[in-house]
């Protein structure tokens, strides 16, 4: 029997889970927001800025990390009402042209004995912009008490720029980013080259000044050691924002290290994280900062190394330490462990035949354990950099120049963060989806739906085998 093959002159969109995205954005006012933040384009560009934002993140809610991708899917998806979509080429003009000037900072290497020049670049009408519209998609409450989680990544890439990092010896760029619940609200770019610790007050201080800005208020600061600096820890002192700061430990701490030696306070105590289990003893004191007056106080957990564990290990200890990695083992097995998360197992460092871990904190009201937990929580961090690299492309920067690319980041991050509140918003209209999926769930229960435009405002959905209420969504 002869197949019978008829063309259809029908507007069928096989992406119709774009169209609620679409009426999310707009219902949040994301396009009022980039128009209030962004100079306006020349008046003869057929494309505005908010077209510009809106089709790099529709290009990522359709799976695709690299900006020339658009172009496989625009004759596709720019039949949906109300979405211009411009080529790879406008995208990256219009992209370029929010570049700002980079600062270039000199500092001497001590390692290297010789001065280098490091690049920064800050763009603060993005940031602003980053802010109030993860402000205005409902991820950010106003009157809420936020802890903000500072870290840096590496992105390798061969970008004209780019220099080599001095840890993992490829050449790429360092996004130093700000987070609040692990959403991304404050994003700079340095070189490879540059060091953590570098300028990393003046990144604070303008996110705390743009979260004024939008009345979103912190009241906690974490960070790893690259936080544990004279001027950012008075800084945050002096605004009475907390801190939660993994302080080093060497022998030039002479002060803190015979403080440790003489504490007898130690306390027996069991820390349990979602990946790890520590049987430990913890202990504080009050210690000031060296060329400081500010008070601190130091909480610090203290396990033996294992020649150690050897010597002085009671029947007790012996068959509590065995109870412990049983557990660990039986939690392993059954995927109880969350070995995706920044273990807790970093950063000890080990004196005297114990191992140590050192959190340095202004809150004299918590508990030493509510502190360690507190601090603990900074590992969602490394998560939300890997979601940001492996499913929205930032693994993948476009532009030569340092500066522009720093802009596509705070692009992309806007549109990972349109994702969120999507999801938020839509988990529970759509079967099998949940408020912790990711992207590419996200994409295959949503997003990839066939839809049959029939004007402006009517769409009728071919959902097969998925069950989402598309009435509440759109």
């Amino acid at each position: 029997m002869k197949n019978i093959i008829q063309i259809s002159d029908k507007k069928i969109t096989t992406r119709g889970g774009l169209i609620p995205i679409l009426k999310h954005i707009r219902k949040c006012k994301i396009p009022q927001v980039i128009r209030s933040c962004v100079e306006k384009r020349p008046f003869w560009s057929t494309y505005a800025n908010e077209d510009i934002f809106i089709g790099l993140a529709m290009n990522m809610f359709c799976g695709k990390k690299r900006i020339s991708q658009i172009e496989n899917i625009r004759s596709k998806i720019s039949i949906i009402p109300g979405l211009k979509l411009g080529s790879h080429d406008t995208l990256g003009r219009a992209l370029k042209n929010l570049a700002t000037k980079n600062t270039v900072v000199e500092t001497f290497n001590k390692r290297q004995q010789q001065f280098i020049k490091a690049t920064i670049n800050y763009n603060e009408p993005l940031s602003r912009l980053l802010i109030k519209s993860t402000k205005r998609l409902g991820l950010l409450k106003q009157g809420k008490s936020y802890t903000l989680d500072i870290d840096a990544t590496f992105i390798s890439t061969k970008c004209r720029e780019a220099e080599r990092h001095r840890k993992y010896k490829k050449i790429g760029f360092s996004p130093m980013v700000c987070m609040l619940d692990n959403i991304p609200v404050h994003v700079s770019l340095r070189n490879g080259n540059a060091a953590a610790a570098l300028y990393l007050k003046n990144d604070i201080e303008k996110c705390l000044e743009l979260l004024e800005e939008s009345n979103v208020k912190v009241g906690r600061v974490r960070s790893d050691a690259t936080g544990y600096t004279k001027e950012l820890l008075e800084y945050l002192d002096e605004k009475n924002i907390k801190f939660n700061i993994r302080m080093p430990l060497n022998k030039c701490f002479k002060n803190l290290v015979s403080k440790l030696k003489e504490c007898d306070e130690w306390k027996r105590t069991v820390i349990e994280t979602s990946d790890m289990i520590w049987d430990c003893d913890i202990a504080s004191f009050p210690y000031v900062m060296h060329d400081t007056t500010m008070k601190g106080r130091v909480v610090c957990l203290k396990v033996p190394d294992l020649e150690t564990i050897k010597e002085m290990e009671s029947e007790e200890d012996s068959q509590r330490r065995l109870n412990i990695n049983k557990k660990m083992l039986e939690l392993n097995e059954k995927g109880l462990l969350n070995t995706e998360k920044k273990t807790f197992d970093n950063g000890w460092v080990n004196l005297d035949g114990y191992n140590y871990k050192i959190i340095y904190t202004n809150d004299f009201e918590s508990s030493n354990e509510d502190l360690i937990y507190e601090y603990n929580k900074r590992g969602g961090c490394e998560r939300c950099f890997e979601y940001l690299k492996q499913d929205c492309g930032w693994k993948y920067p476009p532009f030569s120049e340092m500066s522009e690319n720093n802009v596509y980041l705070i692009v992309l991050a806007l549109a990972y963060n349109i994702f969120l509140s999507a999801l938020m918003n839509f988990n529970k209209y759509v079967k099998g989806l949940d408020s912790k999926s990711r992207l590419p769930k996200f994409i295959d229960f949503v997003v990839d739906v066939s839809c049959l435009i029939i004007n402006d405002n009517t769409f009728e959905f071919y959902p097969i085998g998925e069950k989402i209420d598309f009435e509440k969504i759109c």
